[in-house]
């Protein structure tokens, strides 16, 4: 494991190539799209499964005072799992940051909006934030990562909002610890936000190579709906580290396996460049996290 409070940041490109993210239109991707490449077969065999669209209109982004601050995702009935540093944008712990005996939320309209590309216009996919059910006892500096902290949380959202919509359908989590053994492939789900800051290299210059490659992905087009493939790189502790392309605003994406279920083996919180992005392992955390022993919550094998 690398160091427990490595330098690190929210986005990370780990790969120049093989690692695309790809834009999420109608509950599904373009197998016509360039940047798809070698994963071609393998997304069109996914894509046979109606399952993957399913838990893909289940994955959601998070926004408060008409900013996006995350992804997260349904788990159980009118509960939507993200990260704590997500958390921390929408809502106050009180009466102190690390081990606190509730949240008040802080932002204006907390919302979770499930559409593909959320603007103002897609009020009948917004679910209104409700309360903060739990989350990690430790404050998170998202730029000093700590892997001994749980940067969880898990919110309480309408079931119905103001348009009559339900909410989606809860992704169930996988539980058996070999499920996310290294060199499985994973599917990330998420909206990916533009860089905050620029890699950069020796003496303090610009990655230029990634910034080239973040422009042939992304272009301009952030913050909507995005899949990454990837594998799982190694596993340590309560997390893994894998190689899928993730940016800021992927905070709380659900990592998911790829068999035929397409539940979540793995919850985004955080990468480093040209290096790994970090998930937390859902089945390391069964059983070890009480945030996530609600009846509610489905386990899987």
């Amino acid at each position: 494991l690398p160091d427990l409070r490595a330098r690190t940041g929210l986005e990370a490109l780990v790969l120049l190539n093989g690692r695309p993210a790809l834009r999420i239109t109608g509950g599904r991707v373009d197998l016509n799209d360039p940047l798809v490449g070698d994963w071609h077969d393998r997304l069109f065999m996914y894509f046979m499964n109606d399952k993957l669209s399913q838990k893909i209109a289940s994955i959601g982004r998070i926004d408060a005072d008409n900013v996006h601050w995350g992804t997260g995702f349904v788990i159980g009935t009118g509960l939507v799992l993200t990260n704590r540093h997500v958390l921390q944008e929408l809502a106050a712990p009180v009466p102190r940051r690390n081990g606190p005996d509730r949240w008040i939320l802080t932002k204006s309209d907390p919302v979770i909006d499930f559409a593909e590309d959320p603007s103002s216009a897609t009020t009948a996919s917004k679910f209104g934030i409700v309360e903060v059910v739990g989350a990690g006892d430790k404050d998170i500096d998202p730029y000093l990562l700590d892997f001994a902290k749980l940067d969880v949380a898990l919110l309480r959202v309408e079931t119905v909002n103001a348009a009559g919509s339900k909410l989606p359908d809860p992704i169930k989590l996988v539980k058996t610890a070999n499920a996310s053994d290294a060199r499985r492939q994973v599917l990330t789900i998420g909206y990916p936000a533009a860089p905050t800051s620029l890699p950069r290299i020796r003496d303090n210059v610009v990655d230029m190579e990634i910034l080239t490659r973040l422009e042939q992905i992304f272009g301009a087009s952030y913050g909507r709906k995005y899949l990454a493939p990837g594998e799982i790189m190694k596993r340590g502790g309560s997390i893994f580290y894998y190689d899928a392309t993730t940016l800021a605003g992927c905070s709380g994406s659900a990592v998911l396996r790829t068999d035929v279920s397409f539940d979540a083996l793995g919850l985004h919180f955080g990468g480093k460049w040209r290096t790994a992005n970090y998930a937390h392992d859902l089945p390391a955390l069964h059983g070890a996290a009480p945030l996530l022993h609600s009846p509610d919550i489905g386990w899987v094998a």
